[in-house]
């Protein structure tokens, strides 16, 4: 709906809440292929993690290419 409505960043936040949900933990691996299974260009996905990064929101461990980056929630769902 998020791409729909022309906010594919929004589906991008809805996918880190749903990973760290599912990895019962605030950190988690965020894969292009997870991504690109919702439509999800990776583009969006660095362009919408440097954003929440910046803001405090999230801390990233990037772990080389190609690899996922490891994503932590700084803040509650």
């Amino acid at each position: 709906m998020a791409k729909a409505a022309g906010i594919p960043g929004a589906a991008v936040l809805v996918l880190l809440h749903y990973m760290a949900w599912k990895a019962r933990s605030p950190t988690f691996q965020l894969s292009n292929a997870l991504l690109t299974k919702y439509g999800i260009d990776r583009k969006v996905k660095y362009r919408v993690l440097a954003h929440l990064e910046a803001a405090g929101q999230i801390k990233i461990e990037r772990r080389g290419p190609k690899k996922a980056p490891v994503v932590t929630l700084l803040t509650p769902p």
